[in-house]
């Protein structure tokens, strides 16, 4: 289960990563760690263009996605 201060750290990342985009990698990064603000910005980026629509996303690439998001707020 994540702890509070790591699923918050997660929801300012990630709002960074909605403002701004690849801009907001920078501050996500240092929020999140490199690996876990990349996943989640090209997440943003896929849903927001549309591409998850036309190109569904492997399902087994979705659990290591959250997997990997899951290890680096336990970590």
């Amino acid at each position: 289960m994540l702890s509070p201060e790591k699923l918050k750290l997660l929801q300012v990342a990630a709002q960074y990563l909605e403002r701004e985009g690849a801009a907001g990698l920078r501050m996500a990064n240092k929020l999140v760690g490199e690996d876990t603000a990349m996943a989640m910005l090209v997440m943003h980026l896929r849903r927001n263009l549309g591409s998850m629509d036309i190109y569904p996303a492997d399902p087994a690439i979705e659990e290591r996605v959250f997997a990997t998001l899951k290890e680096e707020a336990l970590a």
